[in-house]
């Protein structure tokens, strides 16, 4: 029968268990209809946790699931579903990777749904779409108060399912929940894989690539700023290559924020922040003589096409490099920048995730908008340590981190009027503090050569990877 088509009740209707079934399988097909018409793609993983030991002693065992299913099935568990581990061995992988599915039995008209169990055990190994167990549980009454009554509560069977099962499994709705790769001889979960999610909060690493490309605009845009700078200089005759900065500055305002709004709650849908993405290259591709904006190369290949919800991680990575190229061919500069703000009397600053690495370059960076700007004054003015040392340093005139002077500025880095640029010395103890802690204060207590107070100088921490 057509679940869009509601029963004719009448006087004298003979109930019978149909009745009631097709009233609820119609709630949730209409349920399901509203949710295809809010928004493309409505089902994935909304939450999902594995358990790591588990993992370790060779059991695929997850300890927390909420996904909703092709057919509109949500599921939760613990909740409203059975779930069993299931083993595996190493010697089961070879050089290729092996993803595992969560599935549950597609639903048959007609046909037995659901298994009547005496226990859990059974009920988590019923073949069929759903399970109950023969005790019923006591509902209280929401209305009344009156005495509760005993109830059969349904539960879905959610089964394990490798890929190479899932050719024999064609009665199934599933969903890849994770890739296992082989790491000597340990297996571990595949750390660039990403099942498709209902919202980016669901998937740490598309919070990261995210927050990536958001860093890495907000610190191209820091850059960029000295153009807005140099077109409001009424003395001066602004330059081409000020009025090109300032125009790809608007594009990078544009994003910027957008993205921090995203990653604010991260309950957003990855096809919508797909489209931004996209929306940013092709404005990106402005400034960029081999890509057109739908990132077409000269050999006619796409590299950003349509959105594809089973491999959204890999399209979020792909998208994330270009966009890493075509800002290098705006400007280069350093991979991320954290701007110091005046506290009290230091500067102080946090690192974003990522900034510290074993490869990495750190810079500080020291600009003022004064005329006869003195280094050499600046860097014996200058102390800088993490924020809970660098109280000490300056109470017993310590150095704090060394800082190497620059005579140019680091490669990858576009000289900029009125700054000067110092080397960081990662193997300092003072800079083992600053890791430690993930936050950097800086002292300056100095005059310019005129002996008053430089108040335009900014002060600012660069990373270049190497």
């Amino acid at each position: 029968m057509n679940l869009d088509r509601p029963i004719y009740w009448h006087q004298g209707q003979l109930l019978q268990p149909h009745h009631f079934q097709h009233g609820d399988m119609q709630a949730s097909r209409h349920a399901a209809q509203l949710a295809e018409l809010a928004a493309p793609y409505p089902w994935g993983v909304s939450a999902f946790e594995l358990d790591e030991r588990a993992l370790a002693s060779g059991t695929f065992s997850i300890s927390r699931l909420t996904a909703r299913f092709r057919d509109g099935a949500f599921v939760e568990y613990p909740g409203n579903a059975w779930l069993q581990p299931r083993r595996f061995k190493s010697a089961e992988f070879g050089a290729r990777a092996r993803r595992m599915y969560v599935g549950i039995r597609a639903l048959r008209p007609g046909e037995m749904n659901c298994t009547v169990c005496d226990d859990q055990d059974a009920a988590a190994v019923a073949t069929t779409r759903f399970a109950t167990l023969a005790d019923p549980e006591a509902s209280p009454d929401y209305l009344s108060g009156e005495a509760p009554a005993d109830m059969q509560a349904m539960s879905y069977v959610v089964k394990l399912l490798w890929d190479d099962e899932l050719e024999q499994a064609t009665h199934f709705e599933t969903l890849p929940i994770a890739q296992l790769e082989l790491d000597g001889d340990a297996v571990r979960v595949g750390a660039t894989f990403c099942p498709p999610v209902l919202h980016l909060g669901a998937s740490a690493l598309l919070r990261r690539i995210v927050r990536d490309v958001r860093d890495d605009l907000l610190g191209r845009a820091h850059q960029l700023s000295s153009a807005k700078a140099a077109l409001g200089m009424a003395n001066r005759e602004p330059e081409l290559t000020h009025w090109r900065g300032f125009l790809a500055l608007t594009v990078l305002n544009r994003y910027g924020p957008l993205l921090c709004h995203y990653l604010d709650t991260a309950h957003v849908h990855p096809w919508y922040v797909w489209g931004t993405l996209r929306q940013l290259i092709g404005e990106l591709s402005a400034f960029c003589a081999q890509t057109d904006m739908l990132t077409m190369g000269p050999d006619g290949a796409a590299q950003v096409g349509a959105y594809h919800h089973d491999e959204v991680g890999a399209q979020f990575s792909i998208a994330a490099g270009t966009i890493t190229q075509m800002l290098n061919e705006i400007t280069l500069g350093p991979d991320q920048v954290v701007p110091l703000r005046r506290v009290d009397e230091f500067w102080a600053g946090e690192f974003p995730d990522g900034f510290f690495g074993s490869h990495n370059r750190y810079y500080l960076g020291i600009s003022s908008a004064q005329d006869g700007f003195d280094s050499a004054r600046l860097h014996t003015s200058v102390k800088l340590g993490s924020p809970t040392q660098l109280p000490g340093i300056v109470a017993h005139a310590l150095s704090g981190v060394e800082l190497i002077a620059l005579s140019t500025p680091p490669a990858g880095i576009p000289r900029r009027a009125g700054t000067e640029y110092f080397r960081v010395d990662t193997l300092d103890d003072a800079w083992c503090a600053v890791m430690h802690e993930r936050g950097v204060a800086l002292f300056y207590e100095g005059e310019n050569a005129d002996g008053v107070e430089d108040e335009s100088l900014s002060f600012e921490l660069l990373m270049v990877r190497r």
